[in-house]
């Protein structure tokens, strides 16, 4: 899906289900297969961004997140997948080394390049840290993160 040269795999904030599983995007982007693409080929000066932002809305215990940007030969990003981009596990608040608590918003911007293996299929895939752990991402590949990103905002008008 391609809005105003975003690949956007979840535009409005996605909620996500409780618990440690992995979760994919809403959006899982479709290139066909002939010929099969490398979207984010080479190493430019301005590379594309995979931008993800995750506000933890419940959880106890430790939590923790974690998104990638995946290119796979199935849409659900399992057959032969290839990491483009990963936020690693993330523990700890961006701003200071105090654990991760319900409120908390993490906000990734990660460069996309050197895909070496053409794939049909491009999303995100997200996992939470705990059982009882929810949250809400929005996640896209573009230019920068958005300020009016709808997670992000008080209310969604």
């Amino acid at each position: 899906k391609m809005l105003d040269l975003y690949l956007t795999f979840d535009q409005t904030p996605k909620n996500l289900a409780a618990g440690v599983a992995d979760q994919l995007s809403t959006d899982v982007l479709d290139e066909g297969t002939t010929p099969l693409k490398k979207l984010f080929e080479g190493f430019v000066p301005l590379p594309p961004k995979f931008c993800v932002a995750y506000k933890i809305t419940a959880g106890t215990g430790v939590l923790s997140f974690r998104a990638r940007l995946v290119a796979a030969d199935n849409a659900a990003l399992t057959t032969n997948p290839i990491i483009l981009a990963d936020t690693g596990v993330q523990t700890r608040k961006q701003t200071s080394d105090a654990v991760l608590a319900i409120g908390d918003q993490l906000i990734f911007e990660i460069p996309v390049t050197g895909q070496y293996v053409a794939k049909q299929f491009y999303g995100a895939i997200y996992t939470q840290g705990t059982a009882d752990q929810d949250g809400e991402v929005t996640c896209y590949v573009g230019g920068a993160i958005q300020s009016q990103m709808p997670a992000r905002k008080a209310a969604v008008p």
